[in-house]
């Protein structure tokens, strides 16, 4: 980047690095704050027959929302469903979600399953006290034993970079694997629309009571 002429909606910004996002080799420039409406960001880089270009990526606290081939940036996202979070806002977003839900029960020992995620791996606490993990089938975490009253249940979805640095124009669906030909594909394998996958906690937590 330090080589690349940065233009922000006719503005020149100096190319200087200050940090770096998931890799150091991914290095970042502060550009100013862009306005409501349409901005323009121009990079003129030397290009050669021997230069590769990779993704450039624009950081911030904003959502996106994906439609057809287009991308634009909406409002944050303050709340978050269950569900796939690619259609809620946070299409490339590749961090650690925190899912809050309040619970009121008697006096019971407690286990929570959730069967449908697309994470890595979630981690719960209960009342901030960490509980374990789940990361592999059943998919069960035994929560041990509650008083009665309200309880709150915090599970963090791990992040995954699955739609962040994946092949989000390849059509195949039954691709698992990441490889040069991924990101080449041609043909009915290749589309200008963005292909997502899935992201996040699918269905609701399912809570299992047993009255002690």
């Amino acid at each position: 980047l330090e080589d690349t002429e940065i233009i922000v909606n006719n503005v020149k910004v100096p190319s200087i690095t200050e940090g770096w996002y998931v890799d150091e080799c991914i290095r970042k420039v502060k550009i100013p704050n862009l306005p409501e409406g349409k901005s323009e960001i121009i990079l003129n880089i030397t290009f050669t027959s021997k230069t590769n270009v990779e993704w450039c990526y624009l950081l911030g606290d904003f959502g996106v929302r994906v439609e057809g081939s287009n991308a634009r940036i909406i409002e944050s996202v303050k709340k978050l469903s269950f569900g796939d979070w690619s259609v809620q806002g946070l299409p490339f977003y590749a961090g650690n979600v925190t899912y809050h839900c309040e619970l009121e029960t008697e006096e019971c020992n407690l286990a929570v399953e959730i069967p449908q995620y697309r994470n890595p791996v979630l981690s719960l606490a209960v009342d901030g006290e960490e509980k374990g993990k789940i990361a592999f089938a059943p998919y069960i975490l035994d929560l041990g034993s509650f008083k009665a009253g309200k309880h709150r249940i915090d599970i963090t979805a791990f992040g995954n970079r699955v739609n962040t640095f994946g092949t989000v124009h390849n059509c195949n669906r039954a691709t698992y694997w990441g490889g040069p030909g991924t990101w080449r594909t041609t043909g009915s394998s290749w589309s200008y629309e963005y292909q997502l996958k899935e992201i996040g906690i699918l269905v609701s937590p399912r809570f299992k009571f047993k009255e002690v």
